[in-house]
């Protein structure tokens, strides 16, 4: 439940809450057993599984490398980016949650994916 400080206060429990999920998403990042179980867990039963042991190698490497990718950016802008990629929040409700512009929030996250698609770049396939 809601702890009782925060009844009243819905917004702050929710930034809470969205600050612990992306901090978790960025601690997982050296736990490949984590990533295995979060995908078998949220993965449709009637999902169909990748037969090929190379495709499912690379899925995880992918993985990986994303995971790796986002802990190289900053707390506030890999919350930002858990809310607004993996929650699907907007930028105007993440704005709401960090008490900020939507500008902001909207070069925040312009940057973390420039820095993104910049470690991506530069890490290796493996």
């Amino acid at each position: 439940g809601i702890p009782p400080g925060l009844r009243d206060q819905p917004s702050a429990y929710l930034r809470r809450a969205a600050i612990n999920g992306a901090i978790d998403l960025v601690r997982a990042r050296n736990s490949e057993r984590a990533a295995i179980e979060r995908e078998r867990r949220t993965a449709p039963a009637d999902a169909p599984r990748a037969a090929d042991p190379a495709d499912r190698e690379q899925r995880r490497r992918l993985r990986r490398r994303i995971r790796d990718a986002l802990a190289c950016l900053g707390a506030r802008a890999a919350e930002m980016v858990a809310l607004r990629y993996f929650e699907g929040l907007s930028n105007r409700e993440i704005a709401r949650l960090f008490e900020t512009s939507e500008g902001t929030v909207a070069v925040t996250l312009h940057r973390a994916r420039r820095r993104l698609r910049d470690e991506l770049a530069s890490s290796p396939e493996e």
